[in-house]
């Protein structure tokens, strides 16, 4: 989700969601997300990826959402990006961005001072932009409804 969250500034400079982060010890963490993700009860199992261990997550049975299409558009791609990535590399990627760094152990990071800071950059500066990103529209209602 950290990930999609910068994915989105980086292409289309707003937030894909209003989920809060903070940094933490092993990388970016969001105490919504995993309420989420432990409600939702997603059947997972551990799996090794070019010798590193990551969770592969089981999307069976889960509900469709309500999610704007645009919005699933960005989910895909991320997802096309990532899947194949370990668990590790995907940590990593937290540790090392602006947002992680710029913030203090155990408060919320700030995406708005990001969003500023990532307009300053070229695009090709920015750490997730995509030449390949999806044509989407993405409005301030959509943002909270993520």
């Amino acid at each position: 989700m950290f990930y999609a969250e910068v994915y989105t500034i980086d292409n289309y400079q707003q937030r894909l969601s209003d989920v809060s982060f903070k940094p933490y010890l092993y990388g970016s963490f969001s105490q919504q997300v995993r309420d989420e993700l432990e409600e939702l009860d997603i059947q997972s199992q551990e799996v090794y990826i070019e010798g590193n261990k990551t969770k592969k997550y089981m999307n069976s049975g889960l509900p469709d959402t309500n999610l704007q299409p645009d919005k699933k558009k960005i989910i895909r791609r991320v997802h096309e990006i990532t899947k194949s990535k370990p668990t590790e590399e995907l940590a990593q990627f937290s540790k090392d961005h602006w947002l992680f760094k710029e913030g203090k152990f155990g408060d919320e990071m700030d995406f708005e001072k990001y969003i500023r800071h990532s307009q300053e950059l070229k695009e090709t500066e920015r750490p997730l932009y995509d030449d390949e990103s999806p044509d989407v529209e993405l409005t301030e209602e959509s943002q909270a409804a993520a």
